[in-house]
């Protein structure tokens, strides 16, 4: 099981991206969170639970077959669907939850 800390880094790496699709919503750079990522490697998909939570929040698995950056393909997680609202109100549950496990 997860323990407070690393869910609260996981919480807190998911509003990091959470934002930038809130700041940038019509660009797939900043839709687009690749699993080899160290941040998301590191604190949320090495957690249970990690990518089902990114899964529920609206991204969705892809993978890049012929990525620009060359070499094999990579698995990518996407928020193909942008729908503002819902992501500021995630955006608000996270902060609020996280203030919670941070807080104690």
């Amino acid at each position: 099981d997860n323990g407070a800390e690393e869910a609260a880094g996981a919480s807190v790496a998911i509003l990091s991206y959470l934002r930038n699709v809130l700041r940038e919503p019509t660009s797939r750079v900043y839709r687009t969170v690749p699993r080899s990522n160290d941040v998301y490697r590191d604190k949320i998909g090495s957690l249970k639970g990690g990518l089902e939570a990114m899964l529920a929040l609206g991204f969705e698995q892809e993978r890049e077959e012929d990525p620009p950056t060359g070499g094999k393909g990579r698995e990518l997680l996407v928020m193909n669907e942008v729908v503002m609202d819902e992501v500021r109100d995630m955006i608000a549950f996270l902060e609020q939850a996280t203030r919670g496990i941070m807080t104690g």
